[in-house]
């Protein structure tokens, strides 16, 4: 099974990164304010503190932010997914940015 990763657990997210823990369990999740995280932590997930160390356990990331400025810090920031996305991870988000591929 995939490892997968959840970013952004606002009004949305958090709905979102639920259901899918519960049909297929979640490696990991990171959001800013790690105090909403603990919502689903208590299921067994992971809470990274940043969306770098999440990308390195992750085979697929789900990304739900509010704004192209969070996003852009999420995925090219200096803690950002891109500088460790595994190689052939995947990305799934509601941005700018989707890709596959990344580090090995």
């Amino acid at each position: 099974m995939p490892r997968m990763g959840f970013i952004g657990l606002g009004k949305m997210g958090i709905h979102i990164a639920s259901r899918i823990n519960t049909k297929f369990h979640l490696t990991g999740v990171y959001n800013r304010t790690p105090e909403k995280a603990i919502a689903i932590d208590g299921e067994a997930v992971r809470v990274f503190r940043t969306p770098y160390d999440l990308a390195y356990y992750c085979d697929t990331i789900f990304v739900m932010v509010s704004d192209s400025q969070v996003s852009a810090r999420v995925f090219d920031g200096p803690e950002g997914i891109l500088g460790n996305l595994r190689q052939g991870g995947a990305d799934c988000g509601q941005h700018e940015h989707c890709l596959s591929g990344g580090n090995p």
